[in-house]
């Protein structure tokens, strides 16, 4: 989609190219996102959510690069050249997601798909040459002592049928809500107040976070700066992902704590950019420690059967934000160049108190601790363990 800006001649082609980048972009990213969550143990899925985040500042870095090489100033150079280079990295990933990237399993359990997901569970454990009755140690539902005769369907036979029948049971429980993946069910008494919470902090993160991208090169270049200051305040996101690794798996401190305190540091650093413009590095660290903790908690708080609607609707109220920020911003900025942070600390606080009235902290918590109803669970005999905790045990012990 990214080479299409290759062929844009006027404003109009260049607006077009965007809208349809912007549609891919924001249908790939819930779907990426919601995947890795429902692949990884309990006790590592933050980290690996938040490594998602590294990779966007690793890009934004790459991106850098390529206008350092490419462009002469912020607004002049080859930026067709630059828009060629940038597009190979969509077109590698797509090529390596169709031929080696696999359907979650969860998701297809959730759809009712039960073989089809006892088949990749299967796949993995012959991709990772693990042993059989490895479903008695993924579901605390099933007993390990089990049948060793595999089910009918089954791609390896590392799985019994006696191991499916428990899994069928297992999923019969927790996805018995026939409105899958509705707005509706966004809107139910339990999931309402957690979804219209999440939607206001996505809408002012977005505003906030792009809303500076937008606004610091011109701050930048009427300072008469050059793209290396561009890319210092890129860089004071790698601290704040190494902190994010650090302590999101904390129970104290977890996603919410973490997203509240980083939302009341970055107010303070706002506020303070509108008097002197180099805070702005410190408001932009506690900003992505703030999105960083934001991508997990949206993933974890919703059912399987609404995740991908609940993190897609909430990132996409979340665009909403950022587009309307150019219109807000640029006034702001043109009646004073510093103006703009005050704007951005109002949304610091606004999300704050949001974060404050979240219902719970998501860290450590199976992913289907509620049922699809939105209705927590009490007996926790029978819910599933993330599907690669096994193999990360089995590595270690390696």
């Amino acid at each position: 989609m990214a080479n299409t800006f290759l062929l844009c001649t006027n404003f109009y082609h260049m607006i077009f190219a965007r809208l349809g980048y912007g549609f891919v972009y924001g249908f790939s990213i819930p779907l990426t996102t919601t995947m890795i969550s429902e692949i990884t143990a309990p006790d590592v899925r933050g980290r690996f959510l938040i490594i998602i985040n590294f990779f966007v500042s690793v890009g934004k870095i790459y991106a850098f690069l390529l206008a350092f090489f490419c462009l002469d100033n912020f607004n002049q150079g080859h930026w067709r050249l630059m828009m060629t280079l940038s597009s190979t990295t969509s077109l590698i990933v797509g090529i390596l997601a169709w031929i080696y990237l696999m359907e979650s399993p969860r998701y297809l359990m959730g759809s009712g798909q039960v073989v089809e997901g006892l088949n990749i569970i299967e796949e993995i454990i012959h991709k990772n040459e693990n042993n059989t009755g490895i479903i008695g140690r993924l579901f605390k539902c099933v007993q390990p002592e089990v049948s060793s005769d595999p089910f009918k369907g089954s791609k390896y036979g590392y799985i019994s049928a006696k191991e499916r029948i428990a899994v069928e049971k297992w999923v019969t429980k927790v996805f018995r809500s026939e409105q899958r993946g509705t707005l509706r069910e966004l809107f139910n008494k339990n999931n309402k107040s957690t979804t219209i919470r999440l939607w206001i902090i996505w809408f002012c993160i977005n505003f906030m976070y792009f809303g500076q991208l937008l606004i610091l090169p011109f701050i930048l270049g009427q300072n008469k700066k050059t793209f290396v200051d561009y890319l210092i305040t890129v860089l004071g996101e790698i601290p704040s992902i190494i902190l994010s690794l650090l302590i999101v798996e904390i129970p104290f401190l977890g996603r919410k704590n973490t997203m509240t305190i980083s939302f009341f540091c970055a107010t303070i650093m706002h506020v303070w950019s509108y008097y002197a413009s180099w805070p702005y590095f410190f408001a932009r660290f506690f900003m992505k420690e703030c999105w960083a903790m934001l991508y997990p908690y949206s993933t974890e708080i919703f059912h399987t059967s609404n995740r991908t609607l609940g993190f897609g609707s909430s990132a996409a109220i979340g665009r909403i934000g950022a587009a309307i920020s150019p219109y807000i911003l640029i006034p702001l900025f043109d009646q004073d160049a510093h103006l703009p942070f005050l704007a951005f600390a109002l949304s610091s606080v606004i999300s704050m108190l949001s974060t404050i009235t979240l219902p719970y902290d998501t860290v450590g918590k199976s992913l289907d601790f509620q049922n699809s109803e939105g209705e927590v669970e009490s007996n926790k005999e029978d819910e599933i363990k993330e599907i690669m905790m096994v193999l990360i045990e089995k590595k270690n012990q390696n």
